[in-house]
């Protein structure tokens, strides 16, 4: 990647959303790897307000909020930003990201997404808009990208979800006008067998997670009675 900052180069913004319910290792992992290899000025850190796909309920939005604050504390160029949830009704990635690209005019954005999302992503809310405004990075996971895998190879991959093959999607691609107009890319990012629902039944079952989260979000866990019986 070129420098971010040398002349004439376009900010580099990251956008990472997630129930972050709660945050976890892999996440912070996730967001350090995005930092790294997409030169990002900023990583906008997005706590998922009223999620359509979720089929159950969240914890308190002001828990998530407090929990994602102390897992990404002291992390450079991440900002946490708790704009979805003061909305009403669902929220949508795609009105984060449009906010996002008013705020930032000229940016490239790039919305940071694991595997499993990719292969739903054409069911997302006004998903070919957000292709306009965005390039996906995308958190391959092995077997589908292995670790020796090159750059190149890389991209290849990227032809497996249904959605990159669709003539509608490289249609949008060939319309851009951004210099670097990559539809999506992948990210070496290191398995972490580790998620959220594995994290919140181990509490109520009384499994030590100390491994999992941070010891700052293990602590209000702990003092809010979180994820228990």
């Amino acid at each position: 990647m070129k420098d971010s900052h040398s002349l004439g180069a376009r900010p580099r913004i990251g956008v990472f959303g997630g129930a972050f319910d709660p945050p976890h290792m892999a996440h912070v992992q996730l967001a350090q790897t995005a930092i790294a290899e997409l030169s990002l000025d900023t990583l906008y850190v997005v706590p998922t307000g009223s999620a359509l796909h979720k089929n159950r309920l969240l914890s308190a939005a002001q828990h998530r909020l407090c929990m994602t604050q102390l897992a990404f504390e002291g992390l450079d160029k991440v900002i946490i930003d708790a704009c979805e949830l003061g909305r009403s009704g669902v929220s949508y990635t795609f009105d984060t990201v449009y906010e996002l690209h008013q705020q930032h005019l000229g940016a490239d954005i790039y919305l940071i997404i694991g595997a499993d999302q990719a292969r739903l992503f054409d069911t997302w809310h006004r998903w070919t808009e957000l292709l306009q405004l965005v390039t996906l990075a995308i958190a391959a996971r092995a077997p589908e990208i292995t670790p020796d895998t090159t750059q190149g190879d890389q991209n290849l991959e990227l032809d497996h979800y249904r959605w990159h093959n669709q003539s509608l999607v490289k249609s949008v691609q060939n319309s851009r006008e951004r210099p670097h107009p990559e539809m999506a890319v992948t990210l070496n990012m290191p398995s972490m067998s580790v998620s959220a629902t594995q994290i919140r039944s181990s509490i109520k079952g009384g499994v030590d997670v100390s491994h999992w989260v941070s010891p700052a979000v293990l602590s209000y866990i702990t003092a809010h009675s979180l994820y228990t019986p």
